[in-house]
């Protein structure tokens, strides 16, 4: 890895899977992105259905993009505008290596 490189997650509603995927399928300046289930847990449960209250935990998506951090900026002033609202959260990291192993 010769530039800089940052990881950027992002935790979303399940409700946002489709048009997330989407969203990032259709970026030219990343060459990729993971998904997995994840679950939130939280002290403010306010948003929490009566089950989730009582299981202590929400189920979330988390995506992970990794690029130069350049394109990190981009990718988060098009999300704040294409998903104003949304209450997606993330963790924006620097990266000491990323690569593929052949």
């Amino acid at each position: 890895m010769s530039e800089a490189q940052e990881l950027l997650a992002l935790i979303a509603d399940t409700k946002l899977e489709d048009a997330l995927s989407d969203w990032l399928l259709a970026r030219r300046d990343i060459s990729g992105f993971s998904s997995q289930t994840v679950y939130g847990h939280s002290e403010t449960s306010q948003q929490f259905s009566l089950a989730e209250q009582v299981s202590g935990r929400q189920r979330r998506l988390m995506f992970h993009v990794h690029a130069q951090p350049a394109v990190i900026d981009a990718l988060l002033a098009d999300l704040r505008r294409d998903f104003k609202g949304s209450r997606l959260h993330y963790w924006r990291l620097p990266l000491s290596a990323a690569g593929t192993l052949e």
